[in-house]
C-alpha cells in the first residue's frame, strides 16, 4: 500500500480527527477515534503510524502517573510527606499541569514545615529539662499539643514535667529552710532538712553543699567545745602546779584562732614560767641540803630565803621540820 494519505480520504479524516482530540487534550477520544477507525499500524502511513505511537505512549504515561499518584497519597496519608514529595514533584516533571499533583505537593510542604516545627519544640523541651528549667518545658510541651493534639508522646512528657516542676519546687522549699536553719545555728536541724531533699533530687548539688557545710560549722563548733574543756583543765592543771601535763594538754588544742589562741599563748606561757620556776626551786632545794649536811647554816638560810622568794607556797618547811633536829630547825628558820 502507497504511504500517501492523500489516496486514502477515510485516512485522512481519521488522522485529521485524531489530531483535532490530540489537541483538545482528549487523549481518551483519539484512541476511540483510532479504535473505530479499523486502521492499524500496518495499513497507515507515517503520519498515522506517528500519531498511534503519540498515543500509546501518552496512555501508557497516563497510567503510570496514576499509579505514581495514588502511591504518593499513601505516603502523605501515612505520614511520609518527604517520599510523597519526591513522587509528586515527578509527576509534575512529566506533566507540569497537573493539578492533584500540585496539590499534594502543597499538602506535603505544609506537613514537612508542621513536622520541623514539632521538632524544634521537642528540642527545646529536651534541653529545659536537661537545664531543669521545667516551666519552659512545660510551656513548650503545651505548644506541642497545640501543633498535635493528641500527641500521646507530648501527652506523657507533659506529665513528667509537671511532677519535675513540683519537685523542683519543693526541692526550693527545702533549700531555703536549710539556709535559713544554717544561719540561725541550728546545724543538726539543717543537715535533717536538706536531707529530705534525696527523694525529690538526689542529684541536687546545691542540697548536698549545704548538708556539707551545715556538718563543717557542726564539726567547728565540736571542736571549740572541745578546746574549751582543754583549756579549762589545762588550767586546773596549772592552779595544781603539774606544769608538764599542761603543756601537754595545750599541745592537743586543734583549729585554734581567736579568744583561744590568746588564751593559749597565755597559758603556754603560765605553764613555761611555772616549769622554770619549779626547776629552778629544785635547784635550790638541792643547795639548801647540801648547805645543811656541811652544817652550814649561813649559806642554808640565803638558800631558803631564795626559795621562799621564788615560791611563797613552797612545802620545803614540812620537810625540813621532819628531818632537822629541832634547834637547828629553829635556828635556821628565826
Amino acid at each position: 500500500m502507497m504511504d500517501d494519505s492523500a489516496s486514502y480520504p477515510d485516512l485522512e479524516r481519521t488522522i485529521e480527527q485524531v489530531e483535532t482530540a490530540l489537541m483538545r487534550g482528549d487523549l481518551q477520544r483519539a484512541a476511540a477515534i483510532i479504535e473505530a477507525s479499523g486502521w492499524t499500524v500496518a495499513d497507515g502511513n507515517q503520519r498515522f503510524r506517528e500519531l498511534v505511537h503519540r498515543v500509546r505512549q501518552a496512555l501508557d504515561g497516563r497510567e503510570n502517573i496514576q499509579s505514581t499518584l495514588e502511591i504518593a497519597e499513601h505516603l502523605l496519608a501515612n505520614d511520609d510527606p518527604d517520599q510523597a514529595l519526591r513522587l509528586f514533584q515527578k509527576i509534575l516533571d512529566v506533566s507540569p499541569d497537573h493539578r492533584a499533583a500540585r496539590a499534594g505537593i502543597q499538602d506535603a510542604r505544609r506537613k514537612i514545615d508542621h513536622r520541623h516545627s514539632i521538632n524544634v519544640l521537642i528540642e527545646k523541651v529536651r534541653k529545659s529539662r536537661e537545664d531543669s528549667d521545667f516551666g519552659a518545658a512545660r510551656e513548650y510541651c503545651r505548644e506541642w499539643l497545640q501543633l498535635a493534639p493528641g500527641d500521646e508522646q507530648a501527652a506523657s512528657i507533659l506529665q513528667a514535667v509537671e511532677r519535675s516542676l513540683k519537685r523542683s519546687r519543693e526541692v526550693r522549699v527545702i533549700l531555703n529552710r536549710g539556709r535559713e536553719l544554717i544561719d540561725m545555728a541550728r546545724y543538726q536541724d539543717a543537715v535533717d532538712c536538706l536531707e529530705g531533699i534525696h527523694d525529690l533530687d538526689p542529684d541536687c548539688d546545691t542540697g548536698l553543699e549545704l548538708i556539707r557545710e551545715a556538718m563543717k560549722k557542726m564539726a567547728q563548733l565540736d571542736q571549740i567545745a572541745m578546746n574549751k574543756n582543754i583549756i579549762d583543765e589545762v588550767q586546773r592543771l596549772i592552779a595544781r602546779g603539774h606544769f608538764q601535763q599542761a603543756l601537754k594538754k595545750l599541745d592537743s588544742l586543734e583549729d585554734v584562732d581567736g579568744e583561744f589562741e590568746t588564751d593559749m599563748q597565755l597559758l603556754r606561757r603560765k605553764s613555761e614560767s611555772g616549769l622554770m620556776d619549779r626547776n629552778t626551786e629544785e635547784t635550790l632545794r638541792q643547795r639548801l641540803l647540801a648547805a645543811l649536811d656541811s652544817r652550814d647554816l649561813e649559806a642554808a638560810r640565803v638558800w631558803l630565803d631564795m626559795i621562799v622568794n621564788l615560791n611563797p607556797a613552797t612545802d620545803v618547811f614540812d620537810r625540813l621540820r621532819r628531818e632537822m633536829d629541832p634547834n637547828d630547825y629553829d635556828n635556821l628558820t628565826r
